[in-house]
């Protein structure tokens, strides 16, 4: 029996990585753990990588400050 295979969009990806908890979490869980299978389009692997790339470059200065 095939896998079955989840088209994910950004926002459950983002939401994924931020918190296992929630729809979004045990989505990802449940791809790690190999009992689902997740397509991307590279439109939606682009606004992922656009927006963390954000998101950390907004906490580099608060790093900065805690780690050194």
């Amino acid at each position: 029996m095939e896998k079955l295979k989840i088209f994910l969009d950004s926002n459950v990806l983002i939401s994924g990585l931020y918190s296992e908890k929630g729809g979004p979490g045990v989505i990802l869980d449940h791809f790690i753990a190999g009992k689902i299978g997740i397509i991307i389009s590279q439109k939606v692997l682009n606004e992922v990588i656009e927006v963390l790339s954000e998101k950390l470059q907004k906490m580099i200065p608060f790093l900065q400050e805690f780690l050194l």
